[in-house]
């Protein structure tokens, strides 16, 4: 799908980036965005045995980012190049050091939904500057800033990517793009609960399975057949299809035909199945039900 739109461009200076973690100060905004260019140069060497091609070695290359906005203020320059301002002058000094910094933005496809981004660590480089006489005919002149990126020290990671129509998306993961460049940690164990409830009897022999989880799942954690399984007592696997409500908070199986009267069913949801965070269930959750006679 094609992009049609770029919205949203928002910096946060790096504050620390180690083997022991990373930190960000809050996110900042850079109104005005017109284009953003990424070009990532990658290497290759080919290894030969045996007369013929064996093995493919690549390598990541050079990260650069071009941003063309209508303006950049005066504290902008200051703020992503290190320079410094007296007296409402601008003062650049050849020993400035421009902090490292990362990118957020988000663009628009030709659908409307949206493809979210983030540079994790780049650093920006003094702009060109370009100046024209005003003609007859007005040719406005934009500012252009070229950062160069890296991976981070931390976790060798240089860019994070959402998109709303990965299956895994939910309504949270936008919203909260540009709160923080990094999510706090979340080390909450989700939980479930299943209707029908466990030991319940007398159930519908058209009854649907309902999986309420206790925050929002990676949808694609949850595979029926092995981390979600619906068996008779004597392990017959029941065939069906499941959907997720928008949040993915609510999990809907639904058998292919009516379920046997009188037996004994299985539901069970193994410690496969993870919260946005990557946290598993606390253990395999096992619940039990019967069908009316």
């Amino acid at each position: 799908m094609s992009k049609v739109g770029l919205r949203n461009l928002h910096y946060a200076k790096l504050i620390s980036d180690t083997s022991a973690g990373v930190s960000y100060d809050a996110p900042v905004a850079l109104p005005n965005v017109i284009s953003i260019d990424r070009k990532v140069a990658a290497t290759s060497d080919t290894l030969y045995a045996d007369n013929g091609p064996a093995e493919i070695n690549e390598a990541l290359g050079a990260i650069t980012l071009t941003i063309n906005r209508i303006e950049l203020s005066l504290a902008e320059q200051a703020v992503l190049l290190g320079h410094t301002i007296e007296g409402g002058v601008m003062v650049s000094n050849i020993d400035d050091i421009a902090p490292y910094i990362a990118l957020m933005f988000e663009g628009t496809k030709t659908n409307g939904t949206k493809r979210y981004k983030k540079i994790l660590k780049g650093k920006a480089m003094v702009p060109d500057e370009s100046y024209k006489t005003k003609g007859e005919k007005p040719e406005p002149q934009t500012d252009t800033i070229v950062i160069n990126c890296v991976r981070r020290d931390y976790d060798s990671n240089w860019e994070k990517t959402a998109d709303e129509e990965h299956p895994d998306y939910v309504a949270s993961i936008g919203a909260n793009w540009y709160t923080a460049v990094e999510s706090t940690g979340d080390a909450v164990v989700p939980t479930v609960a299943c209707v029908p409830a466990d030991a319940a009897v007398d159930v519908a022999a058209n009854a649907s399975v309902v999986l309420t989880f206790s925050e929002a799942m990676t949808a694609s954690s949850l595979v029926v057949g092995e981390s979600f399984i619906l068996q008779k007592a004597d392990g017959t696997q029941v065939v069906g299809a499941g959907t997720w409500n928008t949040g993915h908070t609510v999990y809907t199986f639904v058998p292919t035909a009516a379920l046997s009267a009188a037996a004994s069913y299985d539901v069970i949801v193994t410690k496969a199945v993870k919260d946005l965070a990557n946290n598993s269930l606390a253990a395999v959750n096992v619940f039990n039900f019967t069908v009316a006679a």
